[in-house]
């Protein structure tokens, strides 16, 4: 976890702003968070609070999608953090030898009332933000996983013992086919 931490301190470097009336403020924001993976930010600063944007994930990786992470620290005149919103994650699949694969998504949040006459600056912070989507699928789809293993499998021994017959056959490809 220690290199997030780093990756971090980069974002907020590149994005942060300050907020001197807090007027309405548009900013964006640009990152690199891994190897081929870019967001890109356009966030909308309320002086009520309101946080509106739009955050683009392109993936130039042919293997390897990833999720990214959006969220917003609100800080005071000394660089300190005030609120900080929840983290808005949005995946992206692999390029597959595409150029690249890209995404775009709104979202919005809000720093409360009661934290705005403590903010000078906002920091849009964005991560790489792993969700293990793939091995969550893999888990909750186990037991049809290892049936369809074990059938594979069964058809392969009756391939091999010479078993296999034309009704295994259309069984597999489906009742729909006529046999000729």
């Amino acid at each position: 976890m220690r290199h997030s931490w780093s990756k971090l301190a980069m974002a907020t470097v590149a994005g942060i702003i300050t907020a001197t009336c807090f007027a309405s403020t548009t900013f964006n924001v640009h990152n690199r968070v891994g190897n081929g993976w870019h967001m890109y930010s356009t966030v909308s600063f309320e002086g009520n609070g309101a946080l509106k944007g739009t955050t683009t994930l392109k993936n130039y990786n042919n293997f390897f999608g990833f999720t990214g992470g959006v969220f917003v620290v609100a800080l005071d005149s000394q660089n300190n953090a005030v609120y900080a919103t929840s983290v808005m994650k949005y995946g992206i699949n692999a390029a597959g030898f595409r150029r690249k694969r890209v995404r775009t998504v709104s979202w919005s949040a809000g720093i409360p009332e009661q934290y705005l006459a403590k903010v000078n600056k906002i920091a849009v912070m964005q991560v790489h933000s792993p969700s293990n989507r793939v091995w969550k699928w893999v888990y909750n789809n186990r037991h049809t996983i290892i049936n369809h293993a074990k059938y594979v499998g069964d058809t392969v021994r009756k391939i091999q013992a010479g078993e296999f017959t034309a009704d295994d056959a259309f069984g597999i490809i489906g009742t729909h086919l006529q046999k000729i």
